[in-house]
């Protein structure tokens, strides 16, 4: 039979450089994540996925992109924090350019539990999204958990005393992108009377 020829093409790429304060960030992992509702009416999940990629000592890096290009470029530092960029829609296969990606540094959030027992703190999010990160609260001190909160957002916030998980009063808490530390009263729900 004749030969076949298959001409390979090459994926859609993103590409950019990650930086915090006006200095490469190397070694940040960063990968595409979809859009929530796009990825849900999906009938072929791989058509959302791509490989993971990590930039270089520059911040740099090129990220393939799915065939379905519906969602954000996530960067992850190695300290933990962490910014999306939503991707723009680009026709066919043009590269996608984000230029320089500034990473803010993660949101610290100070907790004052308004109960004496002894117990733990820890929030999920941000909700809404694809790609949750879950972060414990560190006790400062009888009452008080500083949380450091990967990235701006809605956290839903739950407590963990001796072998009892309760929710909190507030649920969640809202963390903007910027502005001073955010303290927070909480109390724990589902108390009895």
């Amino acid at each position: 039979a004749e030969p076949v020829l298959v001409r390979l093409k090459a994926p859609v790429a993103a590409t950019g450089r990650v930086l915090r304060h006006g200095v490469p960030v190397g070694a940040a992992r960063v990968r595409f994540v979809p859009d929530a509702t796009a990825f849900s009416e999906s009938r072929d999940p791989t058509v959302h996925v791509s490989d993971e990629v990590s930039t270089d000592a520059e911040g740099r890096f090129l990220l393939p992109l799915p065939p379905v290009r519906r969602g954000a470029v996530q960067v992850n530092a190695a300290d933990g924090s962490s910014v999306r960029i939503p991707l723009p829609v680009t026709p066919g296969s043009s590269p996608v350019s984000l230029g320089d990606i500034p990473l803010p540094d993660q949101r610290t959030l100070i907790l004052r539990l308004m109960d004496p027992r002894i117990c733990e703190v820890t929030a999920a999010g941000p909700m809404g999204q694809i790609g949750l990160a879950t972060v414990r609260a560190t006790r400062e001190s009888t009452g008080i958990f500083l949380l450091q909160v990967p990235e701006a957002g809605t956290w839903v916030l739950e407590a963990q005393c001796g072998d009892r998980s309760y929710d909190v009063e507030p649920p969640v808490v809202v963390i903007p992108a910027d502005g001073p530390d955010m303290t927070v009263d909480i109390r724990l729900a589902d108390l009895p009377p």
